[in-house]
């Protein structure tokens, strides 16, 4: 699972930084990076105890990635520690109001019966593509992280691929 990369903005150039969760995440994030061409600093770490000192990095990126944990507010807490005060973040997670979710729940939930044995909430969860996942209407997101961070905006955007 990829918490990262963040980048530490130095000059004309970056450094890019990446953090996984697995050794084996950790070593095709390398191999990924080395295929490309490109170098990056990348660390076995766990988003909730992230390894950087406090206001270390200008930017930091999760795409599809802090949802998966069953403790999403440390690893947002951990972001807005790493970051610097005119850092910026950009997060994506699951949006639950969005055409995969409606989906889902349409076909495991209605269709399959799920609803009665189960909550809208479980079913999602049991129907995701990792061991635990979380869905955000916009509102839960936005107080997530303002919980965090002064300024939040957000946006929702229902397209399945990047």
């Amino acid at each position: 699972m990829r918490y990262g990369p963040a980048c530490r903005n130095h000059g004309a150039g970056a450094i890019l930084t990446a953090v996984d969760l697995t050794p084996t995440a950790v070593e095709m994030t390398r191999r990924r990076f080395a295929l490309k061409g490109l170098k990056a600093d990348v660390h076995l770490c766990d988003g909730e105890q992230l390894l950087f000192p406090d206001r270390h990095f200008d930017f930091v990126w999760s795409w599809g990635v802090i949802h998966h944990s069953a403790r999403t507010g440390r690893i947002v807490r951990q972001i807005a520690r790493v970051l610097r005060p005119d850092g910026e973040c950009r997060v994506m997670v699951y949006n639950r109001n969005g055409v995969p979710a409606r989906l889902s729940l349409l076909v495991n939930h209605v269709l399959k019966l799920g609803f009665l044995r189960r909550s809208p909430e479980e079913t999602l969860f049991r129907s995701t593509d990792g061991f635990s996942s979380r869905y955000y209407i916009q509102d839960q997101f936005d107080d997530l992280f303002r919980a965090f961070f002064a300024q939040v905006t957000s946006r929702i955007s229902d397209r399945t691929s990047t």
